[in-house]
């Protein structure tokens, strides 16, 4: 922060709904050199058009959460496009790290870790073959710092998501190596008849985790020297 309210950066890591991030412009809105905003990767449609996503995949979300990062995007450009402030926008996906949670067919909560290790059946949806994505918070966050102040960044969004394409099979299998569990027992279900049969339980897979998700992050490796470090 420099003299009179002035900020050298803004980094919104929390803007999850349109009006938040009307307080952002508002807020900063000539107070700031750059604002950098975390979306996500889920602002696309699934499943793609091609593979890998590109940053001008459409944004047609299928989520909630989805949808709103797409309207707040929306917000923080237009600012950028009045010259109230720089801003650059980065699509993480899945992010993990020490003292978080990791996600699975069913959402984020611990039950999965814990049966993971003590080798009862872990459910997959479909044939455990569509690709996912993961990477460590620190390569992430790296991004974020050479973003900033970043004039080649400027008005543009980046891909900032593992280089490793995993399948759920083998995402599984290699959480388990990393709790030093025995190999997962793998249990195959549609994600059609998920949605039947756990509907709450299982959104997050059918609106999302049943559809390859991997991510060209060629502009980011370009522009932020983003590279995945840790596997």
């Amino acid at each position: 922060m420099t003299a009179a309210g002035h900020f050298d950066a803004v980094i919104d890591m929390i803007c999850y709904l349109p009006e938040e991030a009307d307080s952002d412009v508002r807020a900063f809105r000539g107070r700031c050199d750059h604002l950098i905003f975390c979306s996500t990767v889920d602002v696309y449609s699934k499943p793609a058009h091609h593979y890998p996503y590109c940053e001008d995949e459409p944004r047609n979300a299928i989520s909630l959460y989805g949808q709103n990062k797409v309207k707040c995007e929306d917000i923080f450009l237009a600012a950028h496009a009045r010259g109230d402030f720089p801003v650059t926008i980065i699509r993480p996906a899945m992010t993990y790290g020490e003292g978080g949670v990791i996600v699975h067919t069913f959402g984020w909560n611990t039950t999965y870790l814990d049966r993971i290790r003590k080798g009862k059946p872990i459910v997959v949806p479909g044939d455990g073959q569509s690709l996912w994505v993961t990477c460590h918070v620190d390569d992430v966050a790296r991004a974020f710092v050479a973003a900033i102040g970043n004039a080649r960044a400027f008005g543009k969004a980046y891909h900032t998501t593992g280089d490793e394409w995993l399948t759920w099979d083998q995402f599984h299998q290699g959480v388990a190596r990393a709790l030093g569990a025995p190999a997962p027992r793998l249990v195959h279900i549609p994600s059609d008849l998920l949605a039947i049969i756990s509907p709450d339980a299982a959104a997050i897979t059918t609106s999302n985790f049943q559809y390859s998700n991997i991510y060209d992050n060629a502009a980011a490796r370009a522009d932020l020297d983003f590279r995945q470090t840790i596997l």
